[in-house]
């Protein structure tokens, strides 16, 4: 079914003393993309900016770049936008391939753009391999368990194991101290 949507997102830094600027990468304005329509988005700084500009990363999404060069104690960004999403329903879980297919398929595959999977399969220096976060998942993950009923299983096991505290952790958090909090 198609909606439209209505977005209004508020985000605003209080400083304990003035500040004589500030420089800010914003990712807060929706993309086209497949199921989903931009009609309108922008955004409202205070104080007035004296520069933003606008480019697409490599994977597409909207930054915004923002620089205030007056004082001030506080900082309001208001990101505003008309967005229409239709998208198709999910595949049923059962019917879907294996993940041990999937796994394979991600790996043999030899694309480099933005949704190739080289980009999500390996491990790196912010997110590296951790073996108890691994085994975790891995009881979802049974032999020739559908990818979308094994990655729902693992899901619902998050949002009923795991206390979210949005000040347990924090960006700069490793991987390995967050599982175990």
């Amino acid at each position: 079914s198609r909606m439209i949507y209505d977005i209004r997102h508020v985000t605003t830094y209080r400083y304990d003393a003035p500040v004589s600027s500030a420089r800010c990468t914003l990712r807060l304005l929706p993309s086209d993309e497949d199921g989903q329509r931009v009609f309108d988005s922008g955004l409202e700084v205070a104080p007035n900016p004296s520069a933003i500009t606008e480019r697409k990363d490599f994977f597409g999404t909207r930054v915004a770049n923002v620089t205030i060069a007056s004082n001030h104690r506080e900082l309001r960004i208001t990101a505003l936008s008309r967005v229409e999403v239709e998208r198709r329903p999910a595949p049923a879980g059962e019917l879907t391939p294996a993940w041990e297919d999937v796994r394979q398929s991600a790996f043999a595959s030899t694309a480099l753009g933005a949704q190739a999977p080289a980009h999500f399969l390996y491990p790196s220096r912010l997110v590296p391999l951790h073996a108890p976060a691994t085994d975790y998942a891995r009881e979802s993950f049974g032999k020739g368990r559908p990818i979308v009923e094994a990655a729902a299983e693992l899901m619902t096991r998050i949002r009923k194991e795991f206390k979210y505290d949005p000040k347990a952790t924090a960006v700069s958090t490793p991987l390995s101290e967050a599982f175990e909090t």
